[in-house]
């Protein structure tokens, strides 16, 4: 209540631009739709926005993103493109050990990020055709069950995390 509160009293003077940090921090999943539906109604209305936040799923939402790291801009576009250079490819591994999952992959070729995610493992890897049965023939090799591998489109996150994994250089 008290993000929406400091929303409408922004809203009071009828601002053409309004600069928001991290308004959605702390705020319950209902009440974070409802922000972003009122943002979405103001750009509708002309108001142009600019907000920071460290939820890159949010990112997804905007119009343009710029993903920093330790002050430096890594990349700077809409969400489509950015996903669209990452240039590699996302496999979703989902298993009852996902942390097995990892620990058994964290040095296989190809690889240059994983990330656990709830029940799964989310891997950046150079081809997915190419490592998925690389990757089964692995896991079942060391007993370690698994539901699927499955190449998902990339997400802003995946990004971010195989950006700053990999060192990448700072551009526009």
């Amino acid at each position: 209540m008290k993000q929406k509160l400091g929303l409408v009293c922004a809203l009071i003077h009828r601002p053409k631009v309004i600069l928001l940090d991290e308004p959605t921090t702390g705020v319950d999943p209902v009440s974070r739709r409802d922000f972003w539906r009122i943002l979405y109604e103001l750009v509708a209305e002309g108001v142009a926005i600019l907000t920071s936040t460290a939820y890159l799923d949010e990112a997804e939402r905007c119009h343009r993103v710029a993903l920093m790291h330790q002050g430096k801009l890594l990349f700077c576009d809409t969400p489509v493109n950015l996903k669209a250079k990452m240039g590699k490819g996302v496999l979703s591994i989902t298993a009852p050990e996902p942390r097995r999952v990892r620990d058994e992959l964290k040095d296989a070729q190809g690889i240059s990020s994983l990330m656990l995610t709830g029940d799964g493992v989310h891997v950046v890897v150079d081809d997915a055709a190419r490592r998925i049965p690389e990757f089964e023939a692995r896991l079942r090799g060391a007993g370690i069950p698994f539901d699927a591998i499955l190449k998902v489109e990339p997400s802003i996150e995946d990004l971010f995390v195989d950006a700053v994994s990999a060192g990448a250089e700072p551009h526009a």
